[in-house]
């Protein structure tokens, strides 16, 4: 496995680059919405300013936003205090704070940790994991959850929901709005052709682009995360077992936002074949593959 201080430093500086390139990715696609509309050019510059504040905003809260998408409750330590137990002792092992605990109540088995940094993270699990797995299996996949706080994998993959849910509203707020150009007389569009070409092909890929980077940060986490929690609990049964269950009781999720599914330790919003698609659009890996490198640990 990695080490563990080549990953953090690798994930912090994707974590920068990410930024970076969300600035620009979102001023651009700003502008293209605005543009095709029929606005000046000087509102790349607002778009460009927009998008720094909105961004470091959203960066701040990120915990909060992420949470609130995916219908997420703070956790009572009265209602769940083997929940509140096993993350404490996890805690303690890995030498972080320990994170704020929330439930999503919904009898799908899933959980998904979210935070730019340990001082800053959250775990929230359903409410269906908490009643159908065992104390070892549940320790399993909050161990999981550790390792994504210990890596920084929390913030680079909560930096690419959110980039998903902006652009998601950007490309809604076009879609919406196309109404308002279609009837204008030519003469008033201040929109140029070649403009209006590569504004109308920014939003169309915009998604796609979007998803490919999803691809690029989550998968192989979810692997390397696997394997942690194994090392962590000394019990890769206990995580394979877990994982079965996943499998075995996996339903779609309700969630507020699409954009935050990439979190979650099993895809909430799973509907196609998972084994034969996953290699072109799931940003999670098939459970059955993570079960046998599970297995190879054995």
């Amino acid at each position: 496995m990695a080490d563990v201080y080549s990953l953090v430093e690798s994930n912090r500086w994707k974590s920068n680059l990410l930024l970076g390139f969300f600035v620009i990715f979102t001023s651009v696609v700003i502008w293209a919405v605005l543009n095709l509309l029929g606005y000046s050019w000087d509102i790349v510059v607002v778009a460009f300013v927009i998008s720094v504040l909105s961004i470091g905003w959203s960066y701040y809260r990120s915990d909060k936003l992420v949470l609130s998408m995916a219908g997420a409750r703070p956790a009572d330590k009265q209602q769940y205090p083997e929940y509140f137990s096993i993350m404490q002792n996890l805690a303690n092992y890995a030498q972080i704070p320990m994170p704020s605990l929330y439930v999503i109540h919904t009898p799908a088995l899933n959980a998904f940790a979210t935070g730019r940094d340990p001082e800053h993270a959250a775990v929230a699990v359903t409410s269906g994991l908490l009643s159908k797995l065992n104390r070892s299996e549940l320790e399993a996949v909050l161990a999981h959850e550790v390792s994504h706080i210990i890596h920084l994998d929390t913030r680079l993959m909560t930096l690419v929901a959110l980039m998903t849910s902006v652009v998601g509203l950007l490309v809604n707020l076009y879609a919406r709005n196309m109404w308002l150009f279609s009837g204008r007389r030519r003469e008033e569009r201040q929109t140029n052709g070649l403009l209006a070409v590569v504004g109308l092909l920014m939003i169309l890929l915009a998604p796609m682009l979007i998803n490919l980077l999803k691809l690029a940060v989550s998968r192989r986490r979810e692997y390397l995360a696997d394997a942690e929690a194994a090392k962590i609990t000394r019990q890769p049964q206990a995580m394979i077992s877990a994982l079965q269950k996943l499998s075995q009781y996996n339903q779609p999720m309700k969630l507020g936002n699409p954009a935050v599914a990439e979190l979650f330790i099993v895809n909430p919003l799973q509907w196609w074949d998972e084994k034969k698609f996953a290699a072109w659009f799931s940003t999670h890996p098939p459970i059955e593959d993570r079960i046998k490198a599970l297995q190879a640990l054995l």
